[in-house]
Formats: structure tokens, sequence, C-alpha cells
């Protein structure tokens, strides 16, 4: 049986995530995990000891009424909650430590408020702490069947080709279309390394709908929004190395531009 671990802070947009979750991945063969977790404000030591007391006790309630309230919507869902000390990303980590964990579903605030999405959000420290694959729902996404999906790709070598697998399940699923889209800054051929990278790449997707695309763009990350707006793409993975698209992605001189890339979900995997 699949774990998929759903975080939540008990906000509108969290809770908007989880159920695109749910309705994505179903109900058969899942069973999920709803995680809040809690840290004790900057206070004397007194202050603390009782304030900890109330913050479980307010995570485990919220989590009670979550928990009955997407059981009313999902009745066969499977669902275990967990309220834990310390931040969220460190809490998914210590749940992994014991148990094994498919993907994580988190929500974003849709860039609406880019900077502070950018500048420290719990669901940035899930991303780049958290070596699991991330589902991010933008605030307001609504699931609908998948057509098309894209994965930003570049022609770095990849040893081991699992860290995939939640991808090519979506796609299979949802019997939607892969495209995978390489940004080029300049119009000029491939080498031969890169060639193979794409054959490598074809042949990872053989059983599924898919077609290798080339954006040409001076901006990598401009490339894929316009690349994702063009195609009408309904969901954008990418893999997250250092150095890379992904970087960029949430890096503090991003454009506004991105705004308009933020109302995809993305799936967020670490080789």
């Amino acid at each position: 049986m699949k774990k998929i671990i759903l975080a939540t802070d008990f906000s509108r947009n969290a809770k908007n995530a989880i159920e695109y979750g749910i309705q994505l991945f179903g109900i058969q063969g899942v069973n999920y995990i709803i995680v809040n977790s809690f840290v004790e404000p900057k206070a004397t030591t007194n202050v603390v000891v009782s304030m900890n007391d109330l913050l479980r006790k307010e995570s485990i309630k919220g989590l009670k009424v979550l928990e009955h309230s997407l059981t009313e919507q999902f009745p066969s869902v499977s669902l275990d909650s967990r309220s834990l000390y310390g931040s969220i990303a460190s809490v998914i980590e210590q749940i992994t430590l014991d148990e094994k964990v498919y993907c994580v579903v988190a929500g974003t605030k849709g860039l609406s408020a880019l900077e502070r999405f950018v500048m420290g959000s719990s669901t940035l420290d899930i991303i780049k702490n958290v070596k699991l694959p991330v589902l991010l729902v933008p605030e307001g996404s609504a699931f609908h069947s998948i057509e098309r999906v894209a994965l930003a790709a570049d022609y770095h070598h990849m040893e081991q080709v699992q860290f995939l697998s939640p991808l090519i399940d979506i796609i299979s699923e949802q019997d939607a279309e892969l495209k995978i889209v390489h940004v080029h800054t300049l119009n000029e051929t491939l080498n031969d390394d890169e060639a193979s990278e794409d054959m490598k790449l074809h042949n990872m997707f053989l059983t599924l709908k898919h077609e290798i695309c080339s954006e040409l763009n001076t901006d990598v990350v401009l490339g894929i929004l316009a690349f994702t707006e063009r195609n009408e793409i309904q969901m954008l993975a990418m893999i997250a190395r250092k150095h890379t698209f992904f970087d960029r992605l949430f890096h503090k001189s991003i454009t506004k531009e991105m705004t308009k890339l933020s109302r995809l979900p993305y799936l967020v995997l670490h080789e």
C-alpha cells in the first residue's frame, strides 16, 4: 500500500491541496498520513511548556476535525493523523525513518505573495530538505483529469531512474501525454552526449504517450513558462538538482512572470 503524507497547517489552502492529492492519487491501495507540526514560540521556559501543551492540543483537535471532514467527503479513504513537534520538514523526515513514504503533498500560496513564498515558507523547507517526491498544489487549484504533463529536463546524466516512478504512475493512471521539454538558449544542434540523454529519456517513457520537445529562449524559466502556456500544460514535473531550473524557480530574483507559472501544480522529483 502506498503511503502519502498530506502536510497541513489547517489553512484553506492546505485543505485544498489535500483534496487535490486524494483525487489525483485515489483511495484504492493508498494510506494517507495527515501531518501537522508545531514549534514553541520564543519565550521563557515556563511559558514555552504551557504553550507547547496548548499547541499540541490544538493540533490534535484540528487533525480530528480535518479527518472527519475528509472521511465525509471521501468515505472509503484510509487516513492516519500525526501531530508532531518540530518544523514540518523535520517531522516528515522523522516519519520516513520508520516508514516508506511514496510522496508528500503540500499547498503553496499561489505566489500571490511571491517574496514570502521564496524567503522561507514551510513548503520550500519541505522541498529543500525532504528527499521525497513532493506535489505542490497552488492556492485555488481544482482537480480535473490531467491530459498533458510537462517534464522540465536538462541534459545532465541520470544514473538511476527509479525517482521518476511517481511521474510515470500519474501519467499512466490519468492516461495523460508527457511532453519532455529542453530549453535551449541558443539555436544549435545537439551534441552526441545530449542526443544520448534524449534517447535515454525516450526509453524511460517508452510505454507512455510522450514527446521530446525543444524550446528556444534566452531564459530557461521564461522558456518553460512559454512552453506550458502554449501547450496548455496542467502539471509540471521537475528534477531537483543544484544550480538548475529548480534553484532558479525559487530564487529571490525571480521575475513577476513566474507568478503565471505558479498556477500549475508542480511535481518535484529528487534524483
